[in-house]
């Protein structure tokens, strides 16, 4: 999860900007709202894992192949389809 609030030079210019809105001024109020989420179902938070950061640079965790595989299945398969 901490990957969704980490600001990266692009992002930074977006920001400065005024075209992107900076996601580290609304993390705590995400954070809030989830634990919120899971005390309403009675479930414990998941264990804080090692932060895999650097997703918008190209730097991924080995799961990605594993999760891109199937999303490219039917693009693949099928290359004149609309969606």
């Amino acid at each position: 999860m901490p990957e969704l609030f980490e600001v990266d030079e692009t992002l930074e210019e977006l920001i400065e900007r005024g075209i992107a809105v900076d996601p580290r001024s609304f993390e705590q109020e995400y954070r809030s709202a989830v634990a919120a989420v899971l005390a309403d179902a009675k479930l414990d938070p998941p264990a804080d894992q090692r932060p895999i950061l650097g997703g918008r640079r190209g730097h991924h965790s080995e799961h990605l192949g594993h999760i891109l595989a199937p999303m490219q299945y039917l693009p693949r398969t099928y290359p004149d389809a609309v969606w």
